[in-house]
């Protein structure tokens, strides 16, 4: 059998290892865009800061794709897919043929529309080389006032590594909130709030208007009228799927590549996972993208698995993230913003929590300052337990299995001796 993996990242990895867990002899190749093995995209912050080198943050070892028998080629991107005769054109001008294909392309900046934007030298914070780019430009530059435009996820985690350094970041974001995808304007606001004390500028509810270069730097017009001097200006405004490479299998309209629970796109012997697809979301079983690494890396192993044979749905296909910006302590998952029909139930003593219940049972969760019990309430939600029982002790960061029902502590215990079982059924 010969697997072609197009995406050199978590979810390549992920589908290597699914693949070897049956097929031991098939020829594996990964085109990789990038010039590195697979490296953590979370960790690029560590180069920034000049903490670690891309070495530093890979996900496996030097030897880890010769031990696994992969072809890996790097700084080659896949240029079109041939589906009659099952075969890429990539950009260092050759062909490669598959029996099986995963697709694992993953995301790109958005840059919003703002006048005067694509005009101008700005950064971005998505790989390695954005990070490189960006500490050359503060350390050897001179640049000290960064303006981050989005307050989502990769504009703190840049904001933060960028106050470590020295710098002084600025954030504008848009909507009324930071992180407006997966938090409520409650968590919002605490965590906003906390961010100020700790020195970080945020400007949220009035967007940039427009970017102007004045002198040795930039000026960034809001529509309030404002206007903000720095030195450079960085694009953290979220991703988009890089799905141009399978534009001929894309249901028209759609942004994301739809796959099935086992991460098959419908087309023979091709799966998709990560970033550029959505797939049935555990709660609503409603096609969803779900961009975490967890899911990235297991809808590449449940896809690997069934490419080489196997029958298996992907485990963990439910919005979950955990983190911590400037010391503090920040998890969320499923539907952590309230939608209509929804009860929430609120903790606010020291730590702030949002449970959101629907029909008794949790369909999501927002944690701030104390997140230890979030496997827990993680479990319940997919579970789809009856929590009614619980009250407001739902949201308490002290509530734990012993507030559970007999038979729900021992369904829980049971499921702890499993483990991740990987015989079979489920990843």
């Amino acid at each position: 059998m010969k697997y072609l993996i197009i995406g050199n990242s978590a979810g390549a990895l992920g589908a290597v290892e699914g693949i070897r867990r049956l097929d031991k002899a098939g020829t594996i190749t990964v085109l990789g865009e990038e010039p590195y093995r697979a490296y953590s995209r979370p960790m690029i912050t560590r180069l920034l800061k000049g903490e670690a080198d891309v070495d530093g943050i890979a996900m496996r070892s030097p030897d880890y794709y010769r031990s696994m028998g992969v072809e890996l080629v790097t700084g080659v991107a896949a240029e079109s897919l041939d589906l009659d005769a099952n075969r890429v054109s990539a950009t260092d001008g050759k062909s490669y043929d598959w029996d099986r294909l995963l697709l694992a392309c993953g995301s790109k900046p958005l840059v919003p529309p703002v006048p005067g934007l694509a005009d101008l030298p700005y950064v971005t914070f998505l790989t390695a080389d954005d990070a490189l780019a960006i500490r050359e430009r503060v350390v050897n530059g001179g640049c000290r006032r960064i303006g981050v435009i989005g307050g989502g996820l990769i504009g703190l985690s840049l904001a933060e590594a960028l106050m470590d350094m020295g710098a002084e970041p600025l954030i504008f974001e848009q909507m009324p909130r930071i992180l407006p995808s997966i938090i409520s304007d409650g968590v919002a606001g605490r965590l906003a709030g906390m961010l100020v004390d700790r020195g970080l500028a945020i400007y949220a509810g009035s967007g940039v208007a427009a970017v102007e270069k004045t002198g040795a730097g930039y000026v960034i017009r809001l529509n309030d009228g404002s206007m903000h001097e720095v030195d450079l200006v960085a694009v953290a405004a979220g991703v988009r799927p890089r799905t141009e490479l399978v534009s001929a299998i894309l249901p028209e309209g759609a942004r994301y590549l739809p796959v099935d629970a086992g991460m098959a796109t419908g087309q023979e012997g091709i799966y998709a996972c990560g970033d550029m697809v959505s797939l049935p979301e555990q709660l609503s079983g409603t096609s969803k993208p779900i961009p975490t690494w967890p899911n990235a890396y297991m809808g590449g192993r449940t896809a690997g698995y069934n490419m080489a044979g196997g029958k298996a749905d992907i485990r963990v296909a439910l919005p979950f993230n955990a983190f911590h910006y400037f010391n503090i302590a920040l998890a969320t998952a499923g539907c952590s913003v309230a939608v209509n029909g929804d009860e929430t139930v609120v903790w606010d003593n020291g730590a702030y929590r949002e449970v959101m219940l629907r029909d008794g049972r949790i369909s999501g969760f927002a944690a701030l300052g104390d997140i230890d019990n979030g496997g827990l309430l993680s479990w319940l939600m997919r579970r789809g337990a009856d929590v009614s029982a619980c009250g407001a002790e739902i949201a308490a960061p002290d509530f734990s299995h012993l507030s559970l029902s007999p038979e729900l502590r021992r369904e829980l215990e049971e499921t702890v001796k499993e483990g991740q079982n990987e015989g079979s059924g489920s990843y």
